[in-house]
């Protein structure tokens, strides 16, 4: 998964150097998820004010828990 979504567009575009692997030195860009967890979407749970969405009560697969990017958590559940 992480080559097919990171590393091979990072091929495409060129810069297979500097993004879309984890390495000592490399931007750390990433998303921790649990593929399998189901959950439904509850509109009134989002951050932003926008709460229309065709998927509000809708089950759906692949809870994120931690997003990490340059470094720095920018959301945590």
């Amino acid at each position: 998964l992480a080559e097919c979504m990171s590393h091979n567009p990072a091929k495409v575009l060129g810069m297979a150097d500097e993004i879309g692997h984890l390495a000592k030195g490399a931007m750390a860009d990433i998303v921790i998820t649990d593929p399998n967890e189901a959950y439904v979407i509850q509109p009134e749970e989002f951050f932003t004010k926008g709460r229309n969405t065709p998927f509000g009560g809708k089950q759906v697969y692949g809870r994120v828990y931690v997003t990490i990017c340059g470094g720095a958590v920018t959301y945590e559940r």
